[in-house]
């Protein structure tokens, strides 16, 4: 190949690639708009996202000994569960 013929291929494909350039600066200033659709169900079991779903719960409060210290330990666990319960 002669050098005039390397040249016009060496500027052709410079050109070619600062027009590629520009087109990518331009996509990623173009502002990309996203519309976010939010889910309706559930994955697994098909229910409602709304709905509220009751369970069954039960809680367990003990003593070890029969020390007057430990009725008080006692009610401290009941009151403990009974505003939990209370608060959901």
């Amino acid at each position: 190949m002669s050098k005039n013929i390397q040249k016009k291929k060496r500027k052709e494909c410079s050109r070619r690639m600062i027009e590629v350039w520009k087109k990518i600066k331009r996509r990623k200033t173009m502002q990309k708009k996203v519309t976010t659709i939010p889910a309706t169900i559930k994955k697994f079991n098909q229910t409602s996202i709304n709905q509220v779903n009751k369970i069954k719960v039960a809680a367990y409060a003990r003593v070890s000994t029969d020390h007057e210290d430990q009725v008080s330990s006692y009610e401290a666990q009941i009151d403990y569960y009974e505003k939990l319960y209370k608060r959901s």
